[in-house]
């Protein structure tokens, strides 16, 4: 067994508070601390002493360029029955999160006593962390414990973790827990009869369990390797070098696949790696985690990953998309598949599969995922028609604006309009033109919003009533409204109500006394009942 120092105190909390979920009165552990300090180490040796007493179920967050939506949840289903894992990954490849949110409602009060931990959630998809704060608010009646782990050194304050935390922090039963590097004492054992000088190693590493191991590891001469990220890299490349050339391949292989690889996976990318794992076990490159192989810290695959030539890097990266390309193909690889086409430089596969990706994450309301995703298809897009080409522009816009980022969102629509134009799709630019509107006048530029306002007004109009041009008066009352300026904004919402009634459409209706509502309180202070009942269609 791996040797585990100081951290006798953490796993008697976490084991008490087990025993008080057990009991009905669930529980909530945020488990912080920097990166390689033992979290996971911590928390396999608690899940090994838990034996038979609860149900375990272990999801991880990847440090992916598009995290996978709800991946923690996902891996979660292969630790489950096959019953209930097919019953929760239906409801999640529908993209329902309130059947979602209560099926695992169902599933927690079953009878069962629970321990659920999500590693590296400072990694976590915005569906992952949604999934957190709903779980907070009901957790103290569940007999279920909890544990998330995160690297604080990675928090700052606009982080979306950082949101969550502060959010949770007023709802679930929490007990928050650091984990602290080591001591000098601590690496003194460590080091004992390695020939490593101990107090360089601690002065050296800061006491850092991951560096500490790996240096210790690839012997003496690590401590006089420039500085420590180069020091930890020389480590795995020296650990990597005493093994034979099938296990320095399959780490290779298993580097590409990503934090963890299932062994028949790992054998498609790189044939015979399935033979060389149990040398790469022993070894302590890789690690088994259940039914997967990866390695023990994401510093150590990086590592790796640098020393593969770039031409060997592509081809591996080619098989894991032709391997993971064959049908059926499981919604949730989408994400990685669009990953491997960028890496392997196959631009067709890329906009194959990150769009499908993008659409699926959005479904999930993991808005951030699906910009990201857009993103790479449209970076990779070459000679896509102009027509699909603006379908992702507005895609990522409307995906950068729902997670918050503005400007990404207003640049999108800047590219989209001048696509449309150049399509000659004058209710398509009338649109695009009008959320461009929305998004500056979001980044407070109230002159140019209202310029993109009257352009898209100007383009739309002579069309004659349609539901953009609609919704183009209702923008352009909106804005009035902000300026004080009622008889405009009267005007505008005026033209609204009789096309609303023109196109039999409720939400302009709904939208133009509502914008009315406001222009009557910003004018007078009066009208708040008017507005309150604005919200109700007719």
């Amino acid at each position: 067994m791996q040797i585990l120092l100081e951290r006798d105190a953490v796993l008697a909390v976490m084991e008490g508070l087990a025993r008080q979920a057990a009991r009905g009165d669930g529980q909530m552990v945020l488990l912080r601390g920097e990166a390689g300090v033992g979290k996971s180490a911590a928390l396999r040796r608690f899940l090994d002493s838990l034996a038979n007493r609860a149900q375990v179920l272990l999801g991880w967050c990847d440090p992916l360029s598009a995290p996978r939506p709800l991946g923690p949840l996902i891996d979660m289903l292969a630790q489950l029955p096959n019953g209930q894992a097919a019953e929760l990954g239906a409801t999640i490849d529908a993209g329902d999160n309130k059947s979602l949110y209560a099926r695992l409602l169902e599933l927690f009060g079953d009878g069962h006593r629970w321990v659920c931990v999500i590693e590296d959630a400072h990694w976590a998809d915005r569906a992952t962390l949604d999934l957190l704060r709903f779980i907070a608010r009901r957790i103290s009646s569940l007999p279920v414990l909890v544990v998330v782990s995160y690297r604080d050194d990675e928090l700052g304050p606009e982080h979306p973790l950082a949101v969550v935390l502060g959010d949770m922090s007023t709802h679930a039963p929490l007990t928050r827990i650091r984990l602290s590097p080591l001591s000098a004492e601590a690496v003194d054992v460590l080091a004992g009869g390695s020939g490593v000088n101990a107090e360089q190693l601690h002065r050296f590493t800061g006491g850092n369990p991951f560096y500490v191991t790996e240096i210790l590891a690839a012997g003496a001469d690590a401590l006089s390797v420039g500085t420590l990220p180069r020091s930890v890299a020389e480590a795995v490349w020296g650990r990597l070098a005493r093994l034979s050339v099938p296990a320095r391949e399959a780490v290779e292989a298993a580097a590409v696949c990503g934090p963890r690889a299932d062994p028949h996976f790992l054998e498609e990318v790189c044939p015979g790696a399935a033979a060389a794992l149990s040398e790469c076990l022993r070894a302590g490159v890789l690690v088994a985690t259940g039914e997967s192989v990866g390695f023990r810290h994401e510093l150590a695959r990086r590592a790796t990953l640098e020393q593969i030539p770039d031409y060997e890097r592509r081809v591996l990266h080619r098989r894991a998309l032709a391997a993971l390309a064959q049908p059926p193909i499981a919604p949730e690889t989408l994400a990685p598949l669009a990953l491997h086409a960028e890496q392997s430089g196959d631009d067709y596969a890329v906009v194959c599969y990150a769009p499908a990706a993008a659409e699926r994450a959005a479904a999930l309301k993991a808005h951030s995922d699906a910009a990201e995703l857009y993103a790479l298809a449209l970076r990779h897009a070459g000679t896509t028609p102009d027509r699909q080409k603006v379908l992702w522009l507005e895609q990522h816009a409307f995906a950068s604006y729902l997670c918050g980022h503005v400007d990404a969102a207003a640049q999108s629509w800047c590219e989209a309009i001048a696509l449309r134009h150049r399509l000659g799709d004058r209710v398509g630019e009338g649109n695009d033109l009008r959320c461009l509107s929305h998004v500056l006048f979001q980044l407070g530029r109230t002159s140019a919003a209202t310029e993109a306002g009257q352009t898209s007004l100007r383009l739309l109009e002579p069309l004659g009533p349609t539901p953009q041009l609609a919704w183009s008066l209702v923008s352009l009352a909106q804005l009035a409204a902000c300026r004080y300026d009622d008889p405009l904004a009267m005007k505008y919402t005026a033209r609204v109500n009789a096309m609303a009634e023109q196109l039999g459409d409720p939400g302009v209706k709904v939208a133009a006394r509502a914008h009315a509502a406001v222009v009557t309180v910003l004018g007078t202070d009066n009208g708040w009942a008017s507005w309150r009942r604005s919200g109700a269609t007719r």
